[in-house]
């Protein structure tokens, strides 16, 4: 079982049948449970960011032959992403300060309940103090971050199972609406 990959099998659905009748959803099949094995755990860091500036830091990853992974750290201070391959490795540190413009949208770290594997020593020397630090396969990792292309904001959230979501927010600049309303609804602020 790879982290943040593959789901276990005691992981709850969520509620079946007659309990949706409230919920306004195209498909209710809730056979996947990817939604809800996600939801099912703690969310333990997300962070939105603008794509074009998260497109830079993660192209560095292109230029490691031979890596096969990357591993991720989530902390007050920001994203890093590192990778190593046979000959050449990458570390690239995307820095968070709040209250200021850049590349952040937004950033929110939590302190989990109980230690977990993947969290970083808390020293006070540590310039990463309960930082959450993940491996994922780099494929996979760089195929979920193809929408920063398009993207206009993209959110990386992490739970404590260690699934990752990564989402890509699109302009809607020269697309018509075909809702039901006609895209006459407001968009809420994205954080």
């Amino acid at each position: 079982e790879v982290p943040g990959v593959a789901v276990a099998d005691d992981v709850d659905d969520g509620p079946d049948g007659e309990e949706l009748t409230n919920h306004r959803s195209v498909n209710t099949n809730n056979n996947s449970g990817l939604a809800s094995a996600f939801r099912s755990s703690p969310l333990l860091s997300r962070a939105i960011l603008y794509s074009d500036a998260l497109q830079s830091a993660v192209s560095e990853l292109f230029d490691v032959p031979g890596a096969s992974i990357v591993t991720i750290l989530l902390s007050e201070q920001g994203i890093e992403f590192g990778t190593v391959g046979p000959r050449s490795e990458v570390w690239v540190n995307v820095p968070y300060h709040r209250g200021q413009g850049g590349m952040y949208v937004g950033l929110e770290c939590y302190k989990p309940n109980v230690p977990l594997f993947g969290i970083a020593s808390s020293s006070s020397s540590s310039s990463h103090q309960d930082a959450i630090v993940r491996t994922y396969p780099l494929g996979a990792f760089l195929s979920g971050m193809r929408g920063l292309d398009i993207g206009v904001e993209t959110c990386i959230s992490v739970n404590s199972r260690g699934m990752m979501a990564i989402q890509h927010q699109v302009s809607r600049d020269g697309y018509f609406d075909r809702s039901e309303d006609g895209g006459g609804k407001k968009v809420k602020p994205s954080f």
